[in-house]
């Protein structure tokens, strides 16, 4: 059975069931409470709501796309993302189908990413740009960068963070 454990979001429930003493704390400094592991496991599964799961920087020198560092929750050396360069501006960073957690036993899980925020240079160009990015499938973000009068232009550098 799958975890519900990173790189997927968790729940109070994936570090386990509420817990209560069957006898009364005698030492705290050697005994747990179990009102205080109850509030630790809900608070660690309200961090996970909203971090980021990867990142991804790139570089784009004359048309040429170069990953520069990427990090995961999961383990990211043998799992690093691609980046497609499909034109001028429009870029397509892919993450595996499944990756493995770190826990002692690793557990596959499918990746469900969403929430693309992303950072663009321009090689110190003042000219006015928008970037529009989205996650059209839960592994891939496509990026956009679009200058005036709408058309697609080079980024020189792209730092993407997905939830």
């Amino acid at each position: 059975m799958t975890s519900t454990l990173a790189p997927n979001v968790p729940s109070p429930d994936s570090f386990g069931p509420a817990l209560s003493n069957v006898f009364p704390v005698e030492d705290p400094t050697t005994d747990l409470d179990a009102a205080n592991w109850n509030a630790s496991r809900v608070q660690t599964a309200a961090m996970g709501q909203t971090n980021f799961r990867a990142h991804v920087r790139f570089t784009v020198t004359g048309g040429v796309v170069s990953l520069q560092e990427h990090a995961a929750v999961w383990s990211e050396a043998a799992n690093p993302p691609t980046v497609v360069r499909s034109a001028e501006g429009d870029y397509t960073i892919t993450w595996p189908e499944y990756v493995y957690d770190l826990q002692d036993a690793p557990e596959q899980h499918a990746v469900n990413l969403t929430f693309p925020q992303v950072s663009v240079g321009r090689g110190g160009s003042l000219a006015m740009f928008s970037v529009l990015s989205e996650a059209p499938t839960p592994r891939t973000v496509r990026v956009r960068v679009i200058g005036s009068p709408g058309t697609l232009i080079e980024a020189t550098e792209v730092f993407v963070s997905v939830r």
